[in-house]
């Protein structure tokens, strides 16, 4: 079974065809050996999961014996379709799990903060308004329906949200939307982020400390990746 599954790799990652490696997956799967069907399962855990198939991941990881559930790459797999689904105590359950399997796992516990923090009030942000130079907080926003951007100049998924940013921004900023970027981009870049948001109509405020990921807000907020489809979820909302 170990050339069939990494054949089953080699499927998702160089060809990027999910769909083959899952129905490749699943053959082989029939004919492991027990040993190997935890494998297998771990592949398919990460297909559903590439391919956004959440609910039918959370129901084979719930179905499935301990052998092959109590797996911290899989409750982490489970716990972030979770999320997506906005279900953050089904999350936690998961990452409960999780930690109890690798409780020194600094992305399980980054994970946990987030959902911990759903419902609660949001952690104070400060600093330097690049675009202004002007003192800017989060609290000085209450009242205001606030979307915190961590982001780079050198992300790829963030260059191709900020189009949708800056649409919806200039939608909504008179009906009580702000954006405020939180830039993870290293030392010495000021000048190069500021023409950078000009270049690209970013004209909300921007904090940036040249501490790339060790930026302070980030901390507070237990972030773990840059700009999704946030946008496109506000994007319609009067």
């Amino acid at each position: 079974a170990g050339p069939a599954c990494s054949y089953a790799y080699l499927l998702l990652f160089a060809e990027r065809s999910p769909e083959k490696a899952l129905k490749f997956a699943e053959k082989w799967e029939k004919v492991a050996q027990t040993d190997a069907k935890k494998d297998f399962f771990k592949l398919k855990v990460l297909i559903y999961s590439w391919t956004g198939r959440n609910e039918e991941l959370l129901e084979m990881v719930d179905n499935a014996p301990a052998e092959y559930a109590e797996d911290p790459d899989v409750l982490r797999s489970a716990a972030s379709c979770a999320m997506d689904m906005d279900d953050y105590e089904r999350a936690k359950g998961y990452l409960e799990r999780a930690l109890k399997l690798n409780p020194t796992d600094s992305y399980l516990k980054r994970l946990m903060k987030s959902c911990e923090l759903v419902g609660k009030p949001a952690p104070e942000i400060s600093g330097t308004d690049l675009l202004t130079g002007k003192p800017i907080k989060l609290s000085d926003l209450k009242g205001k329906v606030v979307l915190i951007d961590f982001w780079a100049s050198w992300c790829g998924p963030c260059r191709g949200e900020i189009p949708n940013m800056a649409r919806v921004y200039k939608a909504y900023k008179d009906k009580g939307l702000e954006i405020l970027g939180v830039s993870l981009d290293n030392a010495n870049m000021a000048e190069k982020v500021k023409k950078f948001c000009a270049d690209n109509g970013m004209t909300w405020p921007q904090i940036y400390e040249g501490l790339g990921w060790n930026v302070t807000p980030r901390k507070a907020y237990g972030c773990l990746l840059y700009t999704s489809d946030a946008a496109d979820e506000l994007d319609g909302v009067d």
